[in-house]
This record gives C-alpha cells, structure tokens and sequence, in this order.
C-alpha cells in the first residue's frame, strides 16, 4: 500500500510536465493558432494604416505585447507538479502576461525589451512542440486562423481604425475622448484624471487606462495609436 501512494504522487507531480502528446499538441496547436491570428490582423491594420507613421519597432512592441500573456500561461501551466498547482501556475501566467505592459509606466521602452526577452524565453521553451504544431497544420485549422483574423478585422470599425488621426480632427467620439484623456494623464503625470479640475482622482476603469498608457509608454507610440492597436485588436483576441 505504500508503495501504491508513493506511486500516485509520483503520477501526480508529473502529470503536466508529463502530459501526453495529444493534450500538448493541442495546448500548444491552440496557443499557435491565436498567436498567428492576432500577429496577422495586427499586421494587416498596419499595413492599412501605411503611410500614417505608426513606426516599426511600435508594432512590433505591440505585437509582443499581444503574444506575452498566451505564452507565459502556457509556460506556467507546463510548469505546475499538480493538476490544482497547474492551474494555479496558469491563471499566475496569464495575469502576469496581461498586466506586463503596465511596467511600461515606470520603465518605459526598457519594458518593451523585457516582454521581448519574455515572450522570447517562453516560446523557446516549447520550440520544439510549435515547429510540430505548424508543420502539422490542417486545411481546417488553417481556415480557422483565417476566419479568427477576419473577425478581429471585422469588428475594427473605421473610426476605431483611424482613431488618432480623428482624434486629432475632433472626429473622435465623446467616449475615446474620455478614455484617452485619463490615459494621457497617467502617461504624463502618473495620476487617473480627466486633467480639467486639476489632478483630481478618477477611478473610472483605472486598470484599463494605466493599461493602455504603459502599451503606448512602452512602444514609443502615442496613446490614441495605443488604443487603436490594444482596445481595436489585441483586447478582444
């Protein structure tokens, strides 16, 4: 009897490092497909938007940014002895990948080459398990990451699509005026405020704010062109 309990906890505490080929393939079949989609469509918006000066390096930052939080979850999830702990690992992940761009705010452009080394070290610990993934790629699932890059695509109106350019002709909405003065306020002066009585706290959807003000920190981009590539596309990826 014993030896039976010494038996499970030895299959437990290997059960996600451990985990079978079809649950590892797609797990990381799954994260592939949605890292493709998203680079893709924010690819496609930037080339919309040529001419415009959006920048090379802003997205690329801004396409790692997107990458970080579904492959840190991965890593951590691989990296959980238990299924609870696994678990446990991958909410830690995936919260540590979505909140990253915040460091933007202190570290600025420093934050940018972090999440890089970041995203770097998590995909090229599951390298060999991507290169499968994309080799193995059915026509179906092709067509998946199509439509999943047209529907990012689709649901980016014009207005959201050319959001700096019509915030700067007074085009923009009373609402993306709202939000991109409180973001403005953190990225210049660290405080939630709409700016107009002063730098009186406002706590209206905070995170998202500081958020979008560390992606545009962190990027070198401004916080209008921020919104367009994080709220128009990466948020709902």
């Amino acid at each position: 009897m014993p030896q039976n309990d010494v038996a499970g906890t030895s299959n437990s505490a290997a059960f996600v490092p451990d985990m079978d080929s079809d649950k590892r393939a797609l797990l990381i079949g799954g994260a592939t497909a949605t890292s493709v989609g998203t680079v893709l469509a924010l690819l496609i918006v930037s080339v919309l938007r040529g001419g415009l000066g959006d920048g090379f390096y802003t997205v690329v930052i801004l396409c790692a940014f997107a990458l970080l939080p579904v492959w840190t979850s991965v890593w951590a999830l691989r990296h959980g002895p238990t299924p609870l702990q696994a678990g446990i690992f991958n909410a830690a992940g995936l919260l540590l990948g979505l909140l990253f761009p915040l460091l933007g705010l202190v570290a600025g452009t420093y934050a940018a080459w972090l999440g890089v080394a970041l995203l770097l070290a998590a995909l090229a610990s599951s390298i060999k398990s991507i290169g499968q993934s994309i080799v193995s790629v059915r026509p179906g699932s092709a067509l998946a990451i199509l439509l999943f890059t047209a529907l990012l695509l689709i649901i980016l109106t014009p207005q959201r699509l050319f959001l700096p350019e019509a915030v700067t002709l007074g085009l923009a909405s009373s609402d993306s005026y709202f939000h991109a003065a409180i973001a403005q306020m953190i990225f210049h002066f660290g405080i939630p405020s709409l700016g107009a009585d002063g730098l009186i706290f406002h706590h209206y959807h905070v995170l998202s704010h500081a958020l979008a003000a560390g992606y545009a920190k962190a990027s070198s981009a401004n916080v209008p062109l921020g919104y367009l590539y994080w709220g128009g596309i990466v948020l709902r990826a």
